[in-house]
């Protein structure tokens, strides 16, 4: 009966050892488990943030708001901006051709000169 009695005694402790080791395990495994959770929740945050400012994007803007005002302003400026440059650069290409035909103009009166 002894070596029973010891058999039983040392089968519980075994179990009980099994039993701690599995709730260790448990513990970790739902440790692990919420800092997903919380990673995820951070990230939907985030997202629901981002959704919001994007839905606000399309939201109908006020023509009379002084930030509407200003970028129709702006945008007239940038336009007449674009128009001013596009002449200049006509204008700088006529100047380069006027001046090549005043050279090779130059260059026909030298050779003329050259033979008299």
């Amino acid at each position: 009966e002894a070596n029973t009695q010891a058999y039983y005694i040392i089968r519980a402790a075994q179990e009980r050892e099994e039993l701690q080791r599995e709730g260790d395990e448990l513990d970790n495994k739902i440790q692990q488990t919420e800092r997903q959770i919380r990673a995820l929740e951070k990230t939907l945050n985030h997202l629901y943030s981002k959704n919001t400012a994007y839905r606000q994007s399309f939201a109908l803007v006020d023509r009379s708001a002084p930030l509407y005002e200003q970028k129709l302003l702006l945008e007239e400026q940038g336009h007449a901006a674009v128009t001013k440059f596009r002449a200049a650069r006509l204008e700088q290409a006529e100047l380069e051709e006027d001046m090549n035909h005043m050279a090779e103009t130059q260059r026909e009166v030298g050779e003329v000169r050259a033979h008299e």
